[in-house]
């Protein structure tokens, strides 16, 4: 499936849920993150992006100004939470985290991101599974 998405200059809202987007669009769309400053909120539900897929968005998640992040069911595992925890770190701008629905995330993985989020001192929401 190909899959084309624009974001104007000046646009703040990058909405791509339940678009067939695979880890190879993540990847794009962390080094968009990384040039798009005035990105405010980033939804990638309902895709499968994967652990290598959340890899790359927490790896751009340093420079970005995102303060609302929607990944709940991306088929990510305990190890995508733990590369997106350490991204979740560095980041000083998301306030609300939609991680639900991640069912391969175990207790440890959900630990983890929440150790984060605690640990940036920004982050007042996290949705993630009972």
């Amino acid at each position: 499936m190909s899959m084309s998405v624009v974001l104007l200059i000046g646009e703040a809202e990058l909405n791509v849920c339940s678009c067939g987007l695979s880890a190879k669009g993540a990847i794009s769309i962390s080094e968009l993150i990384k040039i798009k400053q005035t990105l405010q909120v980033l939804d990638i539900s309902l895709n499968p992006i994967g652990d290598e897929g959340i890899t790359a968005i927490a790896q751009s998640l340093h420079r970005a100004n995102i303060n609302q992040l929607y990944v709940y069911e991306c088929s990510i595992t305990d190890s995508g939470a733990v590369a997106f925890a350490a991204g979740l770190r560095k980041n000083y701008s998301v306030k609300l985290l939609d991680v639900e629905l991640n069912d391969d995330i175990t207790i440890d993985g959900v630990r983890v991101i929440l150790e984060a989020a605690v640990a940036n001192g920004v982050c007042l929401e996290v949705l993630i599974n009972d």
